[in-house]
């Protein structure tokens, strides 16, 4: 294996390893919010809906400028 080629496979090494743990974080934290604050799990749920929905409408470039 040559350095270079480790180097760059690096990142998706870290991001294939890190994957799993940060799902799972989400999905406990997830549980654990939803249980304490279900409205706001509901509210930052049609935020974040929003913000998908302004992004497809426009664009990433307006996004950026934003």
């Amino acid at each position: 294996m040559q350095p270079g080629r480790v180097l760059r496979n690096f990142p998706h090494m870290i991001t294939r390893m890190l994957l799993p743990s940060v799902v799972l974080y989400f999905l406990l934290l997830g549980s654990f919010l939803k249980r304490l604050f279900k409205p706001v799990v509901i509210f930052f749920c049609i935020v974040i809906i929003i913000f998908i929905v302004n992004t497809y409408k426009f664009g990433i470039e307006h996004l950026i400028i934003f």
